[in-house]
């Protein structure tokens, strides 16, 4: 390695430094935390289970009779509870996600039939 390269590197290194240093204890509080990693249990720490939230915003009528705009609805609500029940044991995913999530969907405004048809399809993606 050169003076030039080994210089530069020292210069990011001090750079670095000061910058982390001049932060004030309030920023770093008030930055938000973020996680990479998935969860790797659907229980918190306190022991209780965690909440399944599936937002599903209200459906514009217009979509509703669509055809080609009800297709990708479904799609990407289907990726949506799938990737939300994805580490859930079958036993609670029966008796606790997949009914909150038919009523959330109906709530949105979807048919039974959609709905069906987009718990087929988060049924198949968790027998994978």
């Amino acid at each position: 390695m050169t003076v030039r390269h080994s210089s530069m590197f020292l210069a990011l290194t001090l750079t670095f430094a000061a910058g982390c240093g001049a932060a004030t204890s309030e920023s770093r509080e008030a930055a938000p935390l973020i996680a990479y990693a998935r969860p790797s249990s659907d229980v918190t720490s306190s022991g209780r289970a965690r909440e399944l939230v599936v937002k599903v915003e209200p459906i514009r009528e217009g979509s509703l009779h669509d055809p080609a705009k009800m297709m990708d609805l479904r799609l990407s609500i289907e990726r949506q509870v799938s990737a939300q029940v994805q580490g859930m044991t079958d036993e609670r995913y029966r008796s606790v996600a997949r009914p909150r999530v038919v009523e959330a969907l109906r709530a949105a405004g979807l048919e039974q039939a959609d709905v069906d048809y987009i718990l087929r399809g988060v049924d198949y993606h968790r027998s994978l």
